[in-house]
């Protein structure tokens, strides 16, 4: 074979293959994306760290990249938790108070039996 029929047959290959991951993907959404989660805190520290040649010092920014990384997901997760958080909680009819008003006045009002509001 030559190289044109080579490469015609690897994109066919490739564009198929990708379709079936796709309708997997769509099918399992979470396991995708903690799968993505995983791949990239292995793979992107590692390649960040692959031109230096000490291994010690190799080893340490990769893992504070890890670290960082893991931060960042772990950051963003919880901000996407309170955003759906936030929807999800009734808020009174006149829409004067917010979420973080909501949750003062009701510690106030555990602690101080005589706050009126």
């Amino acid at each position: 074979m030559y190289l044109g029929e080579e490469l015609s047959l690897l994109y066919n290959n490739l564009k198929k293959y990708s379709k079936e991951l796709y309708e997997k993907a769509k099918l399992h959404p979470l396991i995708s994306l903690i799968f993505i989660f995983a791949v990239s805190l292995v793979a992107i520290p590692h390649y960040q760290v692959s031109g230096l040649n000490n291994t010690t010092e190799k080893v340490k920014i990769e893992n504070q990249d890890r670290t960082t990384l893991a931060q960042i997901f772990g950051d963003a997760a919880t901000g996407v938790e309170l955003y759906y958080t936030w929807q999800r909680i009734p808020i009174y009819q006149e829409g004067r108070f917010t979420l973080l008003g909501n949750i003062l006045i009701l510690s106030f009002r555990t602690y101080n039996k005589y706050l009126f509001i």
